[in-house]
């Protein structure tokens, strides 16, 4: 066996090379040789995997392709035809948990919201901004502050029920720009 061959063993075949935004799915690039035996996959991003050059690649999840994209937490391995010689190697995925969680109904007349529709921020912020849009577009709240209270009501009037446009903007500590864009139905 070669030394290159053996470095090549024993510390892998991917390299976490950061975060990049993809179509606003965040993804971590991971490529031959690697350096770590654990990523991180962002909350609702993805992985990309790529094997070293060879001929025949076999997946744990049964994809024969040098590249693949995972979603979710769990151990992958490859196997990969390197002229005579058959290398394997594997790497876990973590799943990130959410920076904030974005509740698809808000009942704000009812106690158990008690009046204030919560974005339960989970993160140290550096950047944050929310709007809440109705389904012309019209903006309906805007707001910087990850704890602010809003109350389903526009100009000192309540809203109608029904459901509104939820666009948030921001950057945890240590991390890029992220957006997101969910719906909430405001029920009475």
């Amino acid at each position: 066996m070669t030394a290159s061959l053996r470095h090549f063993i024993l510390y892998g075949i991917f390299l976490c090379a950061g975060l990049a935004a993809v179509a606003q799915v965040a993804q971590v690039k991971v490529q031959a040789p690697f350096a770590k035996r654990d990523i991180e996959i962002p909350n609702e991003g993805e992985a990309r995997l790529i094997a070293p050059a060879g001929e025949g690649w076999v997946w744990s999840n049964g994809w024969k392709t040098p590249v693949i994209f995972v979603r979710e937490a769990g151990w992958y391995w490859v196997d990969v035809m390197q002229g005579d010689t058959l290398v394997r190697d594997s790497i876990h995925c973590n799943v990130k948990p959410a920076c904030f969680l974005i509740s698809p109904v808000f009942y704000p007349n009812r106690e158990i919201s008690n009046g204030c529709y919560d974005f339960q921020i989970a993160c140290e912020m550096e950047s944050f901004r929310i709007k809440i849009l109705n389904r012309w577009g019209s903006l309906m709240y805007e707001s910087r502050d990850p704890k602010a209270c809003w109350d389903a009501k526009f100009k000192g009037e309540d809203l109608p029920e029904g459901m509104y446009t939820c666009i948030v903007e921001w950057i945890a500590v240590g991390e890029p720009l992220r957006k997101k864009s969910s719906f909430i139905t405001i029920l009475r």
